[in-house]
């Protein structure tokens, strides 16, 4: 797997990595070198320096839906913005924004792109038989989950799907994951939302793959963050596969938080010591307590949601899993909000997340005296996948990291 983007020498460097291998060459600029053909052509956005996306050239419909595509999912103003790179891109002015570009070469001898080894394109196109396909990269946003997503479209601008890629081992265990929710609930469609298709999964060379199918074109964005999509719908995940009580301590959602703390302890810096000692007191005054456990989304945020034709739509299921206290969806979601969208600090997003869903936790059938608990193992999961990411060469959140370890140690 490869390094973090910092010490791969940047985005635009360590995006190149990941996608270009072998004899195929990622050079930034429009001239290839000396031997080389161009097989690939892309405009970096905003800026090399800053690198954020990747549009592909030579195909104008699917450049401009690169960047404006799915234009309800944005505020007014970035929907704007967006609107008028789309057209510049259709025009093929797009290159007077952005100057900025990269070029994909291949020696003069070698064989044309098709069952290439080291064309990632060339696979996809493989994978989902369109042989004129063409990809827009978005590198993400730095942070403990951040992946390369690919919008994989036909040159006349029809959007086959999303391309997820696993770089790292704890981004290729989250694109696994989400494949196989997705595939399950490609089979048993959602009662209450709608979740993208699993179009394909596997590897290629040391990374993961997934592929889901594009979201409906009128997807609107969830337009009240501060408020939490329908509690049915939450409940509806949490007894996917069943709902069952039991104490903390006989749950094997504990065996499974114990192992991955002593994993990350293991690493004898604070971060391991400080939540070894926070989760021995949660153990000392949450272990008897008699939890309900269910399944969750795993990221339930305002950013991966959206309505369409007044039916929830749902994305970004890397972290589901099952057997965890019900409830956690909830605190995410407010703690995100407070977190991201309000900008609050790390401790009172904390201080105010299970406030704030008190009343879909009582809709949900959580008991009040489970709070505390429920609070205190959301705070030791949200560090621990900050910790754990960290460990396998993501990004650091500085807002994040080190308040969050103060917070663990203020608490009692």
């Amino acid at each position: 797997m490869r390094d973090d983007p910092d010490a791969a020498g940047g985005d635009l460097d360590w995006v190149s990595s990941l996608l270009w291998r072998g004899n195929l060459r990622a050079v930034r600029g429009s001239t290839p070198p000396a031997g080389h053909r161009p097989v690939e052509r892309y405009l970096v956005l905003p800026a090399a320096t800053r690198a954020r996306a990747l549009v592909p050239l030579g195909a104008p419909r699917a450049a401009a839906a690169a960047v404006s595509s799915y234009p309800g999912l944005r505020p007014a103003r970035r929907r704007a913005a967006r609107g008028a790179l789309g057209l510049s891109a259709r025009t093929g002015t797009l290159g007077l924004v952005a100057r900025d570009r990269l070029t994909v070469c291949a020696p003069d001898g070698a064989e044309p792109a098709g069952p290439d080894p080291d064309s990632l394109v060339a696979h996809l196109r493989d994978l989902l038989g369109e042989p004129e396909l063409v990809v827009g990269v978005a590198l993400g946003t730095p942070g403990p989950n951040r992946k390369p997503v690919l919008q994989a479209a036909t040159p006349d601008g029809r959007v086959l799907g999303f391309v997820k890629i696993g770089w790292n081992a704890i981004t290729a265990e989250q694109v696994a994951a989400e494949a196989v929710a997705l595939a399950d609930y490609t089979t048993r469609p959602g009662e209450t939302f709608d979740v993208p298709r699993l179009l394909a999964e596997g590897t290629w060379r040391d990374l993961r793959l997934s592929v889901a199918s594009s979201l409906p074109a009128d997807v609107r964005r969830h337009a009240q963050p501060a408020l939490a999509p329908p509690t049915r719908i939450t409940r509806e995940i949490a007894g996917r596969d069943g709902v069952t009580e039991s104490p903390l301590l006989a749950s094997p959602y504990w065996r499974r938080l114990t192992r991955r703390v002593d994993e990350v302890a293991a690493g004898d810096d604070r971060t391991g010591d400080v939540l070894a000692a926070y989760l021995g007191r949660v153990e000392e005054r949450h272990g008897g307590a008699p939890l309900r456990w269910g399944a969750w989304h795993g990221d339930w945020a305002p950013w991966n949601v959206g309505w369409s034709t007044g039916r929830l739509q749902v994305w970004d299921w890397e972290h589901t899993r099952g057997d965890v206290p019900l409830g956690l969806d909830l605190l995410h979601w407010f703690f995100q909000v407070a977190f991201v969208l309000e900008r609050a600090d790390v401790g009172a997003a904390i201080g105010s997340c299970a406030q704030r869903a008190a009343a879909g936790l009582r809709e949900l059938g959580v008991d009040a005296r489970a709070d505390v608990a429920i609070a205190a193992l959301y705070l030791t999961e949200i560090v621990l996948r900050f910790a754990e990411a960290l460990r396998a060469g993501a990004g650091r959140n500085p807002r994040f990291f080190p308040a969050a370890l103060d917070v663990l140690e203020a608490r009692p």
